[in-house]
């Protein structure tokens, strides 16, 4: 009997082996998209230009955030004035990648301008054509432009002013 529990064992098992052997298969396809790099170039930085200000003068001073780049003076300023003697502008850039691809801009709100000692403040604004995410033309190139407001304190040194900021762009 012991000889005969053993041998149903074994077939059982045998049997039970034989049906987990079954096996299965699926196909998956690869696929790759490869697109120009992205590019970016500063063709004109932004510029402010001369300002004449009086030692109770405050307000700002603006640079549109179009290719003109014109200056004004901000509403509810006073003691300031545009000087002549350096030019003011936009800030351009030239975006090159993928035509007909979407991409994502980014910079930051604020730059800080400074002559070593002392700070100014520019509020950065991209143009109305722009925003945080853009499609590339048909032939990969598109030009933006970002412009800002200068915001004088009273008191403000004589000097020149200088700072910098980030502009990036990637695909989305």
């Amino acid at each position: 009997m012991k000889k005969l529990g053993i041998l149903f064992i074994a077939l059982v098992g045998f049997a039970a082996s034989s049906y987990a052997q079954s096996s299965a298969s699926a196909t998956a396809t690869s696929t790759a998209t490869i697109v120009k790099p992205l590019a970016l170039t500063n063709n004109r930085d932004l510029a402010f230009g001369r300002i004449a200000v009086t030692a109770t003068g405050t307000g700002n001073v603006t640079i549109a955030a179009v290719d003109a780049g014109t200056r004004a003076v901000g509403g509810g300023s006073t003691g300031i004035t545009l000087a002549n003697g350096l030019a003011s502008s936009s800030a351009s850039f030239t975006v090159t990648g993928e035509g007909n691809t979407s991409y994502s801009l980014t910079f930051p709100g604020t730059a800080t301008l400074s002559d070593g000692t002392h700070n100014m403040t520019a509020t950065l604004a991209l143009d109305a054509a722009h925003g945080a995410s853009n499609t590339l033309a048909a032939g990969g190139t598109e030009d933006f432009y970002i412009g800002g407001s200068l915001a004088i304190s009273a008191g403000q040194a004589s000097g020149d002013y200088t700072g910098t900021f980030n502009v990036t762009i990637a695909y989305n």
